[in-house]
């Protein structure tokens, strides 16, 4: 029996002419359990360096990839799920490898904490990548028994990508910097529209647009808004500065 991810905390039973590949293999897997690491560790490796053309010794490199992940160690088992890819592709644990790789750089996201700055503030490079390994393995195993959990988690880093240029964006806007958070605004609707955050984003462009002079953008920033969420909190937001921008007194040119 060939048991390709730990998920199950099920110790696979030896096969009935149970190789010594397997022997060790199934050795590993009751270490791990166990949580003795390098134990697990060393016992995964003798399978890589003793029987390097057995079934067994790409399982053993996930299980590598699966050690790492389980002590917190996640650039580890990222390197360890790579050289799986690298050495056996086209396995059928493919998919497992590429989902666990996005699930590695997903566990390394900021949290928010009462304490800390909110997450928005904080460097996003891990959620880029962790947006880039889901997108990946959505797009190479849309049938995948790990896909619909790995389209929520991809969801999840798309809204939080916005939500960091909306930060941004609203920290130019305090400094008068409209051309700078128009810019913003407009890459994060070309990026990660449909996210969520769209009725924000074009409330927020709305006012930068107008604060620049570009009264027919704002406008159409404005009833797109309310076209498109007419029932959301910004929607209403909107109705009052169309109104206002409307009604506001020509300036006579000099």
């Amino acid at each position: 029996m060939i048991q390709g991810c730990s998920a199950s905390r099920v110790i696979p039973r030896l096969s009935d002419n149970a190789t010594d590949a397997e022997k060790q293999y199934i050795k590993g897997i009751s270490l791990f359990y166990d949580s003795m690491y390098p134990e697990a560790i060393a016992a995964f490796n003798d399978v890589k360096n003793k029987y390097p053309y057995s079934d067994f010794a790409a399982l053993a490199q996930l299980q590598l990839g699966e050690v790492e992940y389980d002590k917190r160690e996640f650039t580890a088992a990222v390197d360890a799920y790579q050289l799986f890819l690298k050495y056996y592709p086209g396995h059928q644990k493919s998919d497992y490898a590429m989902y666990r790789i996005a699930e590695s750089y997903f566990e390394q996201v900021p949290s928010e904490w009462w304490f800390l700055p909110p997450a928005a503030e904080k460097d996003q490079a891990v959620v880029r990548r962790a947006l880039t390994a889901y997108h990946e393995m959505l797009t190479q195993f849309p049938n995948s028994e790990y896909a619909k959990e790995a389209d929520e988690k991809h969801k999840i880093c798309r809204n939080r990508l916005a939500d960091h240029e909306i930060y941004v964006a609203r920290f130019y806007q305090k400094r008068n910097k409209d051309e700078a958070a128009v810019s913003r605004l407009q890459a994060t609707l070309t990026d990660y529209g449909g996210a969520g955050s769209d009725p924000e984003i074009l409330q927020l462009l709305a006012i930068s647009l107008d604060r620049l002079g570009k009264t027919e953008e704002a406008i159409d920033s404005l009833e797109q808004l309310i076209k498109s969420y007419p029932t959301s909190p910004e929607a209403l937001k909107a109705r009052v500065h169309l109104q206002e921008m409307r009604f506001r007194p020509m300036t006579s040119p000099p």
